[in-house]
């Protein structure tokens, strides 16, 4: 009927907004009154995505597969199976999500269904991207930014804009990179879309951060995590935490640091997002490391380390793998065993360049420059001991 229909698009709207909780009541009405395939497939659908949202991943699952069963059209099944893709990404498995989206863009005819083609593209290319293959993820983010133009949808038009930003941040086109940011922020903006909102602000807060601008990255990530907040969004308020733990260890203020990080690690644990999980992981170790103040147990560090290091390998996280390799080098020069750092920092090197990933290719670079300038240092003051005595 007129009024399911409408309950149906009150769902999503709410679902936009974020708010979550009162998306599954109105989906829970429609499933109460209807079992066709047609209903069963978009209830399920759009309860998996809030589900989802929630960090109900389990759940979440169960009724995406439900929704893909129920869909009796290759539309219908590209659109459960890249929400599939999605869902395998933030649950950190990689190489199950890319086999996902891919069956996904095989269902959908493109010029039938553009935006449906546009969103698989875009996902597949933010799984690309998890993964750290830069220039993989290209060709799928121009195809679907075309087809969201075209189809004007400036909600998802957004999203490949700021994923595009994302590419260009990483290749280390900084300028050009905020740019495209503020314009993703404007339009989000101007939509009342909050959680893109909110996505945008921790975004820009990243950005502004590789500039040295403490104070208005700080800025950026608070407004973000507000809203995040506001709506309970735990994923986008993990961000944030994270964001404002970088800002306080690069302004040393360590302790203040180390609590966002637990934050973060306790907001990914409660969302069962391993791959989340390890980035604050990363971070919290990251932090103890740099602190002169804190009581470092040896013994431990290193086998978090290894723990860290290990997990993102078998995962697939390039990117993640190249910090922990840097982190693994810095403190192995803090232990003097400048012959094993050199070697992490160049295997950082070399991975960061098989990624095309400028950010983490000059991070090693300038771990490279520092050692040697430092060991260059010692050289010169040995020898000046030698000639005095």
């Amino acid at each position: 009927s007129d009024f399911d229909y409408a309950r149906y698009v009150l769902a999503l709207a709410l679902r936009r907004n974020g708010d979550y909780q009162r998306t599954l009541a109105e989906l829970s009405v429609l499933q109460s009154r209807h079992q066709s395939a047609f209903w069963l497939n978009r209830i399920h659908n759009a309860r998996g995505v809030a589900l989802w949202r929630l960090g109900r991943y389990a759940e979440a699952e169960t009724a995406l597969k439900l929704a893909y069963g129920n869909a009796h059209s290759g539309r219908n099944r590209a659109t459960a199976g890249t929400n599939l893709a999605l869902l395998a990404r933030d649950q950190g498995d990689l190489a199950l999500a890319e086999t996902r989206i891919n069956e996904a863009i095989a269902e959908v005819d493109a010029r039938r269904y553009p935006a449906v083609a546009a969103s698989a593209q875009n996902t597949l290319a933010s799984i690309l991207l998890r993964r750290g293959r830069l220039e993989p993820a290209i060709a799928p983010l121009q195809q679907a930014q075309e087809l969201f133009y075209a189809s004007g949808d400036q909600n998802a038009y957004a999203s490949v804009l700021s994923r595009h930003a994302d590419v260009l941040a990483r290749l280390g086109q900084y300028d050009q990179a905020e740019q495209q940011l503020r314009q993703v922020l404007a339009i989000r903006q101007q939509i009342q879309d909050q959680m893109g909102t909110a996505a945008s602000l921790i975004d820009l807060a990243e950005l502004v951060l590789l500039r040295g601008d403490f104070g208005q990255a700080r800025e950026l990530a608070l407004k973000g995590l507000q809203i995040a907040a506001d709506k309970a969004e735990s994923h986008q308020l993990g961000r944030a935490q994270r964001v404002l733990a970088e800002i306080a260890m690069a302004d040393q203020r360590y302790a203040e640091a180390l609590a966002h990080a637990g934050e973060a690690i306790r907001l990914a644990r409660s969302r069962d997002e391993p791959a989340q999980q390890r980035a604050a992981a990363l971070l919290a170790l990251e932090i103890r490391i740099a602190d002169p103040q804190a009581a470092a147990d040896a013994a431990q560090i290193d086998a978090q380390l290894e723990a860290l290091l290990s997990a993102a390998q078998s995962e697939g996280d390039e990117p993640r793998v190249i910090s922990a390799l840097l982190l693994r080098g810095r403190w192995l020069l803090q232990q003097g065993d400048t012959t094993a750092a050199r070697l992490s920092y160049q295997l950082a090197r070399e991975q960061a360049q098989q990624l095309t990933h400028e950010t983490l290719r000059w991070r090693s670079l300038l771990a490279l420059a520092a050692l040697e300038i430092d060991l260059g240092g010692r050289r010169i003051i040995k020898k000046k001991k030698k000639k005095k005595n």
